[in-house]
Parts: structure tokens; C-alpha cells; sequence
């Protein structure tokens, strides 16, 4: 199983909301051939959420800020 972080609400270049998606990495798929970029290991991704505290909101992640949301992008 794989953890993609994808992009949902995006202002400029920079993602304000994500989406979290728990997905078999099959390379058959459209889907994983899309987004085998936003492959994201759940460990970083429980430690950016510790250190940025986003609201979270099912499988979305919302950043509070555009400050945030860049540094956030930016360590990803």
C-alpha cells in the first residue's frame, strides 16, 4: 500500500487543502501512473502534520494560512 498526498484546493502553484489516498501501487492504473509523484511516506507525513498542525477533516488536510501552506509544500 502506498500514501499519495494529492492536491485538492490549490491557490497559485502552492496546495492549500489535500486529499489523503491509501491505494495498492498497481502501475497498470491511470491513477497510479498520474500520481507517482505525490507518493508520500506516512511517517514524514504524521511528522509535517505535528509540526504544522493543519486541520484535518476526514481524508483532507487544510492548511490554516498561505505561510504555512508554503512551507508545508516546500518540505514535501
Amino acid at each position: 500500500m502506498k500514501t499519495y498526498l494529492l492536491p485538492v484546493v490549490v491557490a497559485g502553484k502552492i496546495p492549500m487543502t489535500y486529499r489523503i489516498e491509501y491505494r495498492k501501487n498497481d502501475m497498470r492504473t491511470k491513477f497510479c501512473k498520474a500520481n507517482k509523484e505525490h507518493i508520500i511516506n506516512p511517517q514524514k507525513l504524521i511528522e509535517l502534520i505535528g509540526k504544522y498542525n493543519p486541520t484535518i477533516k476526514g481524508d483532507k488536510i487544510i492548511m490554516k494560512n498561505g505561510k504555512e501552506a508554503y512551507e508545508f509544500f516546500k518540505e514535501i
